[in-house]
């Protein structure tokens, strides 16, 4: 459920075990205030509001009337770089005069139903809520969305729109951004290599920036797009417990960066190493779904939200798959008709309903030192 005060200009989008709120502050920015537990209730910002009144030392503050307003210690939906906020940016990017340092406001918000993106992997979603901010200098605006599954899975990404008369060069184009008010978690990342994929590994979040990510082009076996923050008391079956993903298997790249405030932020998506994106006048820009989930039953209940979602608004098909048998450790290369037939009718009769033939059966491929990726079919096997 999405719940809007108008008001206050106060998002809540309400789960079956979660709540994510922001909201829009003085300044006209997106500050977030909270993801976790289910809030109950009518919110407003006195609950939240816990920025310190004044200045800090050797900071930069967006002035407003006579309130002084620090990004760097706020909370926010999105961030950039140039207005005093130093932690790692959600995006970057450059103008034609030079500017590289712009300020997206609220401008207005709408409610969607299925919503679909042309061209992109993604979950089917049912209520979306559409954010658009711009910077009136430079005309460019943003279109930030949320989604809240039924699986308390939070589903986001953001649209950017070049309205300008000139190119815009994206340099970091993340797909979501979290702020968390404290920096008790444990990281918990999975790592590997070629057949030894995904292993887990948990780490104590410390000051500085920490980043996974793959060059490669594909996600890869290196470091999985998959993390998850632990709260420091939190186990298998109890404790707050986040989980991040993305639906996109290109080079990503995750930063979870722990402020000197014990502000822990974390941003996540396309991979901004050589990344340098001409946008021309009129064109937009789509981010890849970002999705997040909030347990309070530990790692057992994030999983549990992480897989039902998955089956119910990616895969969309609860049918039971073909059993299928692979030839490859039984013949390896050295096979003929003979063979795979002897094959097929054993897996037959172990039930086997599918039956692919593995490796060996295009160019000259009769060892392992040549035509690998050649897919030109041998006809003979």
């Amino acid at each position: 459920m999405i719940s809007i005060d108008a008001t206050e200009r106060l998002f809540h989008l309400q789960g079956k075990h979660l709540s994510y709120v922001f909201a829009v502050d003085a300044s006209s920015s997106l500050v977030h205030l909270h993801y976790g537990p289910r809030l109950e209730g009518t919110l407003d910002w006195a609950m939240f509001d816990d920025n310190p009144p004044l200045e800090l030392g050797s900071s930069t503050t967006l002035e407003h009337h006579d309130k002084p307003i620090n990004l760097h210690i706020t909370s926010l939906e999105l961030s950039t770089y140039g207005k005093g906020d130093y932690r790692e940016p959600t995006l970057h990017m450059e103008t034609a005069e030079g500017y590289r340092s712009l300020h997206f406001r609220y401008v207005s918000h709408t409610l969607k139903k299925q919503v679909h993106f042309p061209d992109m992997p993604q979950a089917e979603k049912n209520e979306t809520l559409c954010i658009t901010l711009q910077d009136a200098d430079h005309d460019v605006e943003l279109e930030l969305y949320y989604s809240l599954t039924d699986e308390d899975v939070l589903v986001r990404n953001i649209v950017l729109r070049n309205g300008s008369r000139d190119d815009l060069i994206l340099d970091r184009m993340f797909s979501a951004h979290y702020d968390f008010k404290h920096c008790a978690f444990t990281l918990i990342k999975l790592d590997g290599a070629w057949l030894r994929e995904r292993h887990a590994h948990s780490i104590p979040l410390s000051y500085g920036v920490f980043k996974l990510d793959s060059k490669k082009g594909v996600s890869s076996s290196d470091h999985n797009p998959f993390f998850a923050l632990q709260g420091k008391e939190a186990g298998e079956q109890f404790g707050d417990t986040y989980g991040f993903n993305l639906i996109y298997s290109g080079s990503f790249e995750a930063l979870i960066e722990v402020s000197p405030h014990d502000l822990t932020r974390v941003v996540h998506g396309i991979n901004s190493f050589d990344f340098k994106w001409r946008l021309k006048p009129g064109e937009q820009f789509i981010t890849p779904e970002s999705i997040s989930t909030y347990s309070p039953s530990g790692l057992s209940g994030m999983r549990d939200n992480l897989h039902r979602f998955t089956n119910h608004r990616i895969v969309k098909d609860d049918r039971l798959r073909p059993i299928l048998y692979n030839n490859w450790e039984a013949t390896y290369f050295d096979f003929n008709a003979r063979k795979i037939i002897k094959l097929a009718r054993a897996a037959k009769r172990l039930g086997a309903e599918c039956f692919c033939l593995d490796d060996g059966w295009f160019g000259t491929r009769d060892d392992d030192h040549q035509s690998l990726g050649d897919w030109v079919e041998h006809r003979k096997k």
